[in-house]
């Protein structure tokens, strides 16, 4: 029986960087200077980490949420079929990929809801310059602070963005934040700035998520 082979869809080139999306027929993966960023089975993760979120915010109406990170769109799907969702703010520091998910992931409807708006540029910047606040927000930029693939995501996993994030949450808020692998580290930096921290691991995969309210 035939196999699909890996093939490229398309690639946005510089001196200092390469991306490149690639698919399946069934899959895509995402590739920084020849390093894995992202592939849509990561997104089991993304899904978890939303269904965490939800679950730990309670049955709340009009609820705001921040992503940080589009990937392949599955964290900004499930956001948008809860019927409680006001709005969601999905920040996504490769504006390439935000070409992509209109012409070749198939988001264009979700990016045109009514209720998304889309920020390029980084998390920590936008949320800084930001007034807003959030029933919850995600993390989900890069592979986690020890194998960052973009060297902006190390200022995302850092202690400084993680109490800039903390102080936008409302009341019972939750930061939700996907890493490919448990680190204890990052872990006891979460202690230091939220009251509860906890971990849910991701069946089938080395992946953890960890969230963290006040």
């Amino acid at each position: 029986m035939a196999t699909s082979s890996r093939f490229l869809i398309d690639q946005a080139s510089s001196k200092k960087r390469e991306l490149c999306l690639f698919g399946t027929g069934t899959t895509f993966e995402l590739m920084y200077n020849e390093r894995l960023l992202r592939a849509s089975p990561d997104e089991t993760t993304s899904a978890l980490a939303i269904d965490t979120i939800r679950g730990l915010i309670g049955d709340r109406n009009q609820v705001d949420l921040l992503i940080g990170g589009l990937g392949f769109g599955k964290s900004l799907e499930l956001s948008l079929e809860d019927p409680n969702l006001r709005s969601v703010v999905v920040v996504e520091v490769e504006h390439r990929l935000l070409d992509w998910a209109r012409t070749h992931l198939g988001l264009a409807d979700r990016l045109d809801d009514a209720r998304t708006e889309t920020i390029e540029g980084a998390l920590e910047t936008f949320v800084r310059a930001s007034p807003q606040s959030y029933h919850g927000i995600l993390i989900d930029v890069d592979r986690g602070p020890v194998h960052a693939v973009l060297d902006s995501s190390r200022r995302t996993y850092s202690l400084t963005t993680l109490d800039l994030l903390a102080r936008h949450l409302r009341s019972g808020g939750v930061l939700a934040v996907c890493l490919e692998e448990e680190d204890a580290a990052y872990q006891r930096a979460m202690a230091e700035i939220f009251t509860e921290v906890g971990s849910r691991p991701v069946e089938g995969s080395t992946a953890v998520i960890y969230f963290g309210r006040s």
